[in-house]
C-alpha cells in the first residue's frame, strides 16, 4: 500500500491520489530481510513551511498565481511536509516561490509601451492618445492652362500686318482661326488674343482689297496735274459723271404730288404739275447736278443761306448713312426762268430752287429735300 507523499492519504494500488491528486510513488517488493546494520541516527530535516495555496487573482498587479487547494485537504500554517517520492518532480505551481508570473502589461508600473511609428501621437502631459489617423486630402489641384501658341502668333501677325500692308495678313487670319478653335477645345487661354488677331487680319484685308480696286484712281488723286480737286473728288468722279447722265436722260415722276421733271438738252428742264398733262402748266429754265463733296462745297459757298457747312453736311451724310454715303449725296439747283400756263408766261423772273439728298444707283430713285420749305420730294423713273 502507498501512501500520498503530499497529504498523507492511503492508496489502495491507483497511480494518483484521490484525495489531492498527487502521483503516487510506485511500491516495491518485499525483499529478504537481512540483518540490520547499524546506521548513524539521520540529522532531523530542517522543517520547511508548506506552501499555502490559495485562490488566484489577476487583476491586482505584484500577487503571484496561487492554486486553489485540493478538495478535503485542511488547510495548515506550520508541521511537516512530506518530501516528493524519489525521481519525482514537484510541478512548477506547487513549487514554493515559483507561482504564476503576470505578464509585463499587468505589472505594477509598467503601463503599454507603444512602439514608436505606429499612429501615436503623444500630447505633453497627457500620456498616449488613442489611434490618430491621418486624414489624407482629396482636393487635386488642377492643372495650370496653357496659352495656345497659334493664338498669340495670329495675334502678333495681325499687328505685323498694320505696318506691312496686309502681307501677313492672309496667314495671321488663319493662324488666328485654328488657334481659337484648338483653344476652344482644349480649353486654353489665348481665345481673346486669337480673336483680335482675326479682326485686325481681316480689316487689314478688306483694306488692301478696295486700296487694290481702286489703285488707279488713288494714283490720280496723288498726281501733281490733279489741280483744284480733293482726294475724294478724284476717287468718286467716275461714278458721279455715270450717275448724271443717268438722271439727265430720265423723266422723273414726285410719287406725292403726280408733277413730273423732265430733263433735256443743253441743261434744260421743264417741270409739268401735272405728269397727266405734259402740254401745260409747267416751270422751264436750267438745271445742275453735283455730288459728294464737291455738291457740300457749292452748298456752303453759293447758298449760305441755308445755314450749311461742308463740316456740318459730312456729318450729317456720316450719321445718316455712313462714310459710303457721300458718294451717293446729291445737290439738284435748279434755275427758275419762267412758268408757263396755257402758254402764256406768268412769272417774268428769275429764281433758284436747290434740293439736296441721295441719289440710289440700285433702285435709280431720287430722295431730295427742298431747302426752302424742308419738304421732302421722292422722284421715281417715268414709265
Amino acid at each position: 500500500m502507498s501512501v500520498c507523499p503530499n497529504c498523507g492519504a492511503a492508496g489502495n494500488g491507483e497511480k494518483f491520489c484521490v484525495n489531492c491528486g498527487t502521483l503516487l510513488p510506485v511500491e516495491e517488493q518485499a525483499q529478504p530481510v537481512r540483518q540490520a546494520q547499524p546506521q548513524p541516527a539521520p540529522a532531523p530535516a530542517p522543517s520547511q513551511p508548506q506552501a499555502i495555496p490559495v485562490q488566484p487573482v489577476y487583476d491586482q498587479p505584484g500577487q503571484a498565481y496561487q492554486p486553489a487547494p485540493a478538495p478535503g485537504y485542511a488547510q495548515q500554517t506550520n508541521g511537516y511536509q512530506p518530501a516528493p517520492a524519489p525521481g519525482y518532480a514537484q510541478p512548477g505551481w506547487q513549487q514554493p516561490n515559483q507561482g504564476y508570473q503576470q505578464p509585463d502589461y499587468m505589472q505594477q508600473g509598467m503601463g503599454y509601451q507603444p512602439q514608436p511609428g505606429m499612429g501615436y501621437q503623444q500630447q505633453p502631459g497627457m500620456g498616449y492618445q488613442g489611434y490618430q489617423p491621418q486624414m489624407q486630402s482629396s482636393y487635386v489641384p488642377e492643372p495650370k492652362k496653357s496659352t495656345n501658341g497659334a493664338c498669340i502668333a495670329g495675334f502678333i501677325l495681325g499687328l505685323v500686318g498694320i505696318f506691312t500692308f496686309a502681307i501677313p495678313s492672309f496667314i495671321g487670319f488663319i493662324v488666328s482661326l485654328i488657334g481659337v478653335i484648338v483653344a476652344f477645345v482644349k480649353k486654353q487661354k489665348g481665345k481673346v488674343l486669337g480673336i483680335i488677331g482675326m479682326v485686325l487680319s481681316l480689316l487689314m484685308m478688306v483694306g488692301m482689297i478696295l486700296f487694290m480696286a481702286n489703285a488707279d484712281k488713288i494714283s490720280e488723286a496723288l498726281d501733281s496735274n490733279a489741280e483744284g480737286q480733293s482726294f475724294e473728288e478724284m476717287l468718286f468722279n467716275d461714278s458721279y459723271e455715270g450717275k448724271i447722265e443717268i438722271i439727265s436722260e430720265t423723266e422723273w415722276l414726285e410719287k406725292n404730288s403726280g408733277s413730273c421733271l423732265i430733263f433735256e438738252a443743253d441743261d434744260n428742264f421743264k417741270y409739268y404739275q401735272d405728269y397727266r398733262d405734259l402740254t401745260n402748266n409747267y416751270y422751264t429754265g436750267t438745271y445742275e447736278i453735283y455730288f459728294g463733296y464737291e455738291a457740300m462745297d457749292v452748298i456752303e459757298q453759293r447758298y449760305a443761306q441755308y445755314g450749311y457747312t461742308s463740316d456740318s453736311l459730312c456729318d450729317k451724310v456720316e450719321g445718316e448713312r455712313g462714310v459710303s454715303g457721300v458718294k451717293d449725296f446729291m445737290v439738284l439747283v435748279i434755275h427758275n426762268d419762267g412758268c408757263w400756263i396755257d402758254g402764256v408766261n406768268t412769272i417774268d423772273l428769275k429764281w433758284d430752287n436747290v434740293y439736296m439728298g441721295y441719289y440710289d444707283a440700285n433702285k435709280n430713285t431720287m430722295d431730295l429735300e427742298f431747302l426752302e420749305s424742308g419738304l421732302n420730294y421722292k422722284f421715281i423713273p417715268h414709265s
